[in-house]
């Protein structure tokens, strides 16, 4: 299988036995290295156009006196078609939309791992395997 990173960072996908701790942030569980990183295979940034997805504003219509919103659409620019054997890996956003478009060959970056705990923006060691959907 060939692995596309899709994003303007080098993506390190962890060995998921890979050792690590527990620090909280803004509230939330974070994860850092607690031993030098084990990576599975390493990803150099996409040099094209990223994936973007462009959402479209939504109709405000008025039925029987009540105002409703209807949602948008949205749409993906910059997506590579399905190659066979190959995974792309995106941001969040872009996977869920492509996955929304019944893409079963695009990915985002599961748990992120930093180097270590931080109060703010830290530096990324990688990320414990990806996300993709069924």
């Amino acid at each position: 299988m060939k692995f596309v990173n899709l994003s303007q960072h080098k993506l390190g996908i962890l060995n998921p036995l890979q050792p690590t701790k527990e620090f909280t942030f803004r509230g939330r569980q974070q994860l850092a290295l607690d031993a030098e990183p084990h990576l599975v295979i390493s990803l150099p940034p996409w040099e094209g156009a990223l994936p973007e997805v462009v959402r479209t504003s939504g109709d405000e219509r008025e039925v029987d006196g009540v105002s409703i919103l209807f949602e948008g659409t949205e749409e993906i620019k910059n997506l590579p078609s399905p190659q066979e054997g190959t995974i792309f890996i995106t941001s969040y956003q872009a996977a869920k939309a492509a996955w929304s478009l019944g893409r079963k060959d695009i990915c985002c970056p599961g748990q992120l791992v930093f180097v270590e705990p931080h109060q703010g923006r830290g530096e990324i060691a990688g990320c414990l395997g990806l996300k993709g959907s069924k």
